[in-house]
């Protein structure tokens, strides 16, 4: 028996026709070819033209293929496209799906017109009136009809007309052409301009003032003066068109200008124009500008130009109307000051502020070191301290303080009362933290004259402050432990808020910055290392020597961190470079702690 076979590629086109028939015929799947339709919106315009194109083909096609007759296809369902040029556009959409394909054709589908484009130009375009003015149509894409507007209210349909103006102005043109696909507008604003005489105007500024007044004046004619002539009634006149005029003498002034063109002169009087007053001009002066309260202060009336009342505000709630009153401050502070002085023809006012400085006996405004630094003072309870860490240079009687900045140099210091040196952080003399001090420095032991007790480097009349006057700053700004507490003799970090209170507002690290309520404005000053010279920490430690020795090499401090809020309270080495505050050695009752 002879071995049946079927060839292979007879066996893929059976299986090829039998996937065909399923597909078309499974339900409920699509079950014949696509019936291609589509529809447009709009249909007609002007180019560019957007038509927006909606497939309506029947029988679930699932691609479509368009093409717009201008070149360009695509294959969304929905398609919107723009035509940009004239024409009338066969459109063809070809949908097909897995039984076949379908296709529409709409000849001269779409249809783009071509509008006029209005244009035109005339002449003469200035002149005097009666003006006759030749139109010419200038207008492309063969418009069939033409109407003017000339603007006075009369038109024409001629292509190029002649028209006269009688009136002087400035006259808007529009031109509307139309042909069989549409109208277009030109319009042309203040085109043609018909001039006749002048008529003049002017504006001048300022119209008040003191004398001597300086007042711009702008010619507002209308047109087109040629030439003009001021007269600004003090005597003086001018022939430019924008004339500046300076007025000597008070008084209310008529001015005059005279405009002309080719056709003739018009004039214009302002009468009353220009009021040159003489209003006071405040100013003062008072004696002494500084002192302890109560200060006695005597001012001085200087206005200018006679006034006639005096209205003083001496900043401390009290006032008064002489001319040149004396006053009494009761109280420290510093206080701005404000004169208002009126004659017949206004007010003027005068204000100096932070003019007059009381100062408190027991804390002056600043303190000043040997060198010539100014600094901020403080009164926290009956302490006057300084605001500011120090940064002189030489010790009170004038001798130098040693320089150091090598770093070997600084750690090869002793921890004794000898050795005496200076630095700043990171070497830096332009630091806002001061300058930092070993303890000897501090001190001032070495100096070549008996030196007041305690007072160390500070300024004569401050001094070191000792361990028990920190203790009462501690007091004084802790909101939970008094002055007096037994918990500022503690060792290490004492209280509860103190160091919060002393820190500066800004300048910790890690949001470590204090609230500074007690005005003592400390800063993260760092310090210079004993043994390697270095300088550490500045942002997040400041360390503050205090004039008490607890052996032969250490000396008390005090230390603020960024991560507290309370105080440290130990000793340390004589050999490292901590900052310095003093504190004022006379003071209110109760003052001489040490």
């Amino acid at each position: 028996m002879k071995n049946r076979y079927m060839p292979q590629w007879l066996i893929i086109v059976i299986l090829s026709i039998a996937t065909l028939l399923i597909t078309c015929t499974k339900e409920p799947k699509i079950e014949n070819p696509p019936v291609a339709n589509f529809s447009a919106t709009p249909l007609n315009g002007a180019a560019p033209l957007k038509v927006s194109f909606t497939d309506k083909s029947q029988n679930s096609p699932e691609s479509w293929r368009w093409d717009f007759g201008d070149g360009i296809t695509s294959t969304d369902q929905h398609p919107v496209h723009v035509y940009a040029a004239p024409g009338d556009y066969t459109v063809t959409l070809a949908a097909s799906n897995a039984c076949g394909t379908d296709k529409e054709t709409k000849v001269d589908y779409v249809h783009l017109k071509n509008l006029p484009v209005a244009n035109f130009s005339a002449t003469p375009l200035n002149g005097a009136a009666p003006l006759e003015v030749s139109f010419t149509d200038e207008s492309q894409n063969s418009p069939e009809s033409w109407r003017w507007n000339f603007g006075d209210g009369t038109t024409s349909t001629d292509q190029h007309p002649v028209h006269v103006y009688a009136a002087p102005g400035d006259y808007t043109v529009i031109l509307a052409v139309s042909n069989a696909f549409g109208t277009d507008m030109e319009v042309k604003g203040d085109y043609v301009h018909v001039e006749s005489l002048p008529v003049a105007d002017f504006s001048a500024t300022p119209l008040n003032g003191n004398a001597p007044l300086e007042v711009s004046f702008t010619d507002e004619s209308q047109n087109s003066p040629e030439s003009w002539s001021w007269d600004f009634g003090d005597g003086f006149t001018s022939t430019e068109q924008h004339p500046v005029h300076v007025y000597i003498a008070p008084g209310d002034y008529t001015v005059i200008l005279a405009a002309s063109n080719a056709f003739g002169t018009d004039m214009e009087v302002k009468v009353d124009y220009v009021h040159v007053e003489n209003l006071p001009v405040a100013d003062f002066f008072a004696t002494p500008l500084n002192g302890d309260a109560p200060l006695e202060v005597n001012f001085t009336d200087e206005s200018q130009n006679s006034p006639e009342s005096w209205n003083w505000d001496f900043g401390d709630g009290t006032t008064s109307t002489d001319q040149h009153p004396v006053h009494l401050y009761a109280a420290p502070g510093d206080y701005t000051v404000i004169l208002s002085v009126s004659n017949a023809f206004g007010t003027d006012m005068e204000t100096k502020v932070n003019y007059i400085h009381v100062e408190n006996p027991a804390c002056p405004f600043t303190v000043t070191d040997v060198d010539g630094n100014s600094y901020r003072t403080v009164l926290i309870g009956d302490h006057c301290w300084m605001q500011e860490n120090l940064r002189v240079t030489h010790y009170p009687n004038g001798d130098a303080i040693p320089y150091i900045t090598d770093n070997g140099a600084w750690a090869a210091l002793e921890d004794n009362n000898m050795a005496d040196a200076y630095c700043y952080y990171g070497d830096n003399p332009n630091t806002e933290y001061g300058a930092l001090y070993s303890y000897a420095a501090a001190i001032a032991d070495n100096w070549t004259r008996d030196n007041a007790d305690g007072q160390g480097i500070c300024p004569d009349g401050w001094h070191l402050p000792t361990d028990a006057e920190w203790k009462v700053l501690e007091g004084n700004v802790d909101t939970k432990y008094p002055v007096g507490g037994l918990v500022w003799d503690d060792e290490g970090w004492r209280g509860y808020d103190a160091g919060a209170h002393l820190k500066s507002t800004t300048g910790w690290n890690n949001g470590g910055n204090g609230d500074n309520s007690s005005g003592f404005t400390a800063l993260a000053s760092g310090y210079r290392g004993y043994g390697s010279g270095g300088s550490f920490f500045a942002g997040e430690n400041g360390y503050w020597w205090l004039a008490e020795e607890v052996s032969d090499r250490r000396a008390r401090y005090r230390r603020l961190f960024h991560e507290n809020r309370t105080v440290y309270r130990y000793h340390y080495q004589m050999s490292s470079g901590f900052s310095v505050r003093c504190v004022r050695d006379q003071g209110l009752d109760n003052f001489q702690l040490r």
